[in-house]
């Protein structure tokens, strides 16, 4: 699926989702764009995900953070999940935001990075047993 505001990639051999946010939409457009991404994607415990936030200018608000938290609750309901979350971006305030809501968002390991093979690196990066 493509728009000019929203782009993202299945990988199912990596499990990998790559999401790309362009522009300055309301907040609840993109949020909407993941909502129904995280409802299409058969077994979404399974997969790390890559969000691209370098070309987006506009800030999702909690409020659609906590929609975008129930949805992605709901639809992992009964599995164990333990998936790495790369955000790229060159905003502070954007990697500030992604530390202080990671309790919304359980089982998520989240980092953000500037550049992509780094993220990339660390996404793919098999899981250690602990």
């Amino acid at each position: 699926m493509t728009d000019t505001t929203f782009d993202y990639t299945v990988d199912v051999d990596t499990r990998l989702i790559t999401l790309r946010l362009f522009g300055r939409e309301p907040s609840a457009h993109y949020a909407d764009k993941i909502i129904e991404l995280y409802r299409a994607v058969p077994d979404l415990w399974r997969y790390n995900r890559v969000v691209d936030h370098r070309k987006f200018r506009g800030l999702i608000v909690l409020d659609d953070l906590k929609r975008m938290s129930e949805v992605w609750n709901e639809v992992n309901q009964g599995h164990t999940v333990q998936t790495r979350v790369a955000f790229l971006t060159r905003s502070a305030l954007t990697q500030a935001r992604v530390n202080a809501h990671s309790s919304i968002f359980p089982g998520q390991n989240r980092r953000t990075f500037t550049n992509v093979a780094e993220a990339m690196t660390w996404v793919l990066e098999p899981a250690t047993l602990t």
